[in-house]
């Protein structure tokens, strides 16, 4: 069989895998869309809030903090709709191009969502709130189940607005959030103001 012959009968596979690639490529591209500044990331969860609807938007999205963990990206953002206000925590994964696509959002009334989170072999405790009139400046927490018993856990809480922050726990915890009633939290003077914030 002449080179020539061959070359020809190549081609067309090549183009074939060609355009295939280019294809998974475009797509992949269209799945992790959100720019890693987040530049797009309302536009992003307006849609994805509003899935399998054919009005407008159900929310309008407003990010106020993020923070990443591994290739998670957490972002603390008001929910608004013309009825209510409501604080979520979006959870976006990296992918291979830099970008992220957006897997899942909790969100509810009251000004603090709290989440334990998995990355590897390292377990967070993860806090986010509203801050405008507390200036709460620290937390305390305690995980527990029948393995390790109860553990108690501080963390500092950034200035600002709003704030999204975390601590690291014992990766062997398996519960999912703290015990029920031990988030307590503290303004700059070291006063318990928990039942003023009313996580």
């Amino acid at each position: 069989m002449s080179r020539n012959r061959t070359a020809r009968q190549t081609a067309p596979l090549l183009a074939a895998a060609l355009a295939f690639l280019l294809a998974a490529a475009w797509l992949y591209g269209r799945i992790y869309s959100i720019e890693a500044d987040n530049s797009n990331l309302p536009q992003a969860a307006e849609a994805w809030l509003s899935r399998g609807t054919d009005g407008p938007p159900a929310y309008r999205v407003e990010p106020q903090a993020s923070l990443d963990i591994g290739k998670q990206r957490f972002v603390l953002a008001e929910l608004i709709d013309p009825a209510d206000l409501s604080l979520g925590l979006l959870r976006l994964e990296r992918g291979l191009n830099g970008r992220y696509k957006l897997t899942g959002c909790g969100w509810g009334g009251g000004s603090f969502r709290p989440r334990v989170v998995r990355e590897g072999d390292r377990v967070c405790y993860l806090l986010g709130g509203r801050n405008r009139l507390l200036g709460i400046a620290s937390a305390s927490f305690t995980m527990e189940d029948d393995a390790l018993g109860r553990i108690s856990y501080r963390m500092e809480i950034p200035a600002g607005d709003y704030f999204l922050t975390m601590t690291e726990i014992d990766p062997r915890f398996q519960a999912d959030r703290e015990k029920p009633g031990s988030l307590r939290l503290y303004d700059r003077a070291g006063a318990d103001v928990t039942e003023r914030a009313n996580p």
